[in-house]
């Protein structure tokens, strides 16, 4: 019989209510009972864990997680053994959320028995408790041949080494200013080493590629020789390859072997196809001392060229317009425009893509740049220019506008591809770029007429 505090008509509507085949009704009767401090629900909680409707099952699991009532703990385990599985799941969440020490052996044991849905659901919330309490299980399970206990394992122990990364970070946001740099340096060593350890049997072990890629997005913040070691054979493949790149640089920034630090992040260049990944490889080699101004040109970027701003905001009437006339610019003199003396400036980016910023321009909003280079190719031949900008963009070979896109947008690589034809000896080529406000910019790759890079490392640029 229950018990409860409240008027005696208002409970039996409650519990008449509970009979109801609706969820909703259910779910509201549940939740009034509890508030009202309602006693000997837990059989009727317990069937809420069981239901379709992920309300009920949410209601029932917060009230048997909040339960007082004198052996709550008793009657979940003992229900454990008659229930269906997925109200094994349920109890194994209420028990682990309540502390209760009997729910940590009724975890591992549900880790080591039963059917695999039930052993993964164990697994899967053991990413929520302390290493030390079910690691060694854990790495146990990685060697299993089962793939879904291999990948439930990896998942709970890349949770455990973000989670150890995370308090480590906080415990030294906490400390004093001056302690920040020796014992919290010291403090997060130490968690990166245990975080590792989590990590490394997982990129050993398991096969599943999100749960790879998952690993080594942790395992970035925390990487080592050893790590590199593991993540590197992950660049071949195109799945897991940006995770791994992300590990390799990382990694690479941690050798004492600099020739090596130089090739993996020389090889993740060549393989990422993140920009920010491999703008965070040049910073890289250039700290190692490597000269980085032709990787772009490597990839057919051209980066290096003369600017000019100041102009006047243009229209999708003048986007294809300039005032230089049919010879085109001439970098040593100043464009005078309006009255104004505009003078060119020459500009290399270390932009892995070639991209240009040009934010540094004065005016930055309703204006537009100019851009100018001369390229001297060893013979004449059909091209393909690969443009991007923003916002607006128009281009003039050897005098001729070969493309005019009036469009406010934001830079992508290669949005635009243009035919052009190429003379033997000196190219002239003058960019436009137009911009309304935000973000301002281009880039501009040459390649083949079938679409593949140019090496421009192998070309001449001519001042």
């Amino acid at each position: 019989m229950r018990k409860n505090n409240a008027s005696a008509g208002l409970f039996q509507e409650y519990d008449a209510l509970l009979a109801s085949d609706q969820p909703q009704i259910r779910a509201a009767a549940l939740h009034g009972l509890s508030g009202m401090g309602g006693t000997g629900l837990i059989h009727d909680y317990l069937d809420c864990l069981d239901s379709d409707n992920l309300s009920l099952r949410q209601i029932g699991m917060a009230a048997l997680v909040a339960l007082k009532e004198e052996g709550t703990t008793k009657k979940l385990l003992a229900s454990w053994e008659q229930a269906t599985p997925r109200t094994r799941g349920g109890i194994l969440r209420v028990l682990i959320r309540r502390g209760d020490p009997e729910g940590l052996t009724l975890l591992q044991r549900a880790a080591r028995e039963g059917t695999v849905t039930q052993r993964v659901v164990a697994l899967e919330l053991m990413g929520g408790l302390k290493p030390t309490e079910v690691q060694d299980l854990l790495l146990e399970t990685l060697g299993q041949s089962d793939q879904k206990l291999r990948r439930a394992a990896a998942a709970a122990l890349t949770q455990m080494a973000a989670r150890q990364l995370d308090q480590a970070k906080e415990q030294v946001r906490a400390l004093p200013a001056a302690a920040q740099k020796t014992a919290g340096a010291k403090m997060e060593k130490t968690a990166a080493a245990k975080a590792r350890a989590l990590l490394h049997p997982v990129l050993e072990h398991c096969k599943d590629t999100t749960r790879l890629r998952l690993a080594m997005r942790v395992l970035a913040r925390c990487a080592d020789a050893d790590s590199l070691a593991l993540a590197h054979p992950l660049l071949a493949d195109k799945v897991t390859r940006e995770a791994a790149a992300r590990v390799s640089v990382a990694a690479a920034k941690t050798l004492t072997n600099k020739e090596l630090a130089k090739r993996t992040l020389n090889e993740v260049y060549d393989a990422s196809s993140s920009r920010s990944t491999r703008r965070a490889a040049i910073d890289g080699l250039e700290a190692l001392g490597v000269s980085t101004t032709g990787y772009a040109r490597r990839k057919g970027f051209i980066n290096e060229w003369f600017l000019m701003g100041g102009l006047p905001k243009t229209s999708k009437e003048t986007l294809g317009q300039h005032p230089f006339g049919t010879e085109g610019p001439d970098p040593s003199r100043p464009l005078i425009l309006n009255g104004k003396s505009l003078s060119w400036l020459k500009k290399m980016t270390k932009d892995p893509d070639g991209i240009y910023d040009l934010s540094f321009l004065k005016p930055k909003i309703d204006t537009a740049a100019y851009a100018f280079t001369i390229l001297d190719w060893p013979r004449a031949e059909s091209l393909l220019i690969k443009a991007g900008s923003d916002d607006s963009i128009a281009i003039w070979v050897n005098g001729k506008l070969v493309h005019n896109h009036y469009i406010p947008r934001g830079i992508a690589v290669d949005s635009d591809e243009v035919p052009v034809h190429f003379h033997e000896g000196p190219n002239r080529i003058l960019v436009k770029i137009g911009q309304g406000s935000g973000g301002w910019g281009f880039c501009i790759r040459l390649a083949t007429k079938d679409g593949k890079p140019i090496d421009l490392t192998k070309m001449a640029a001519t001042d």
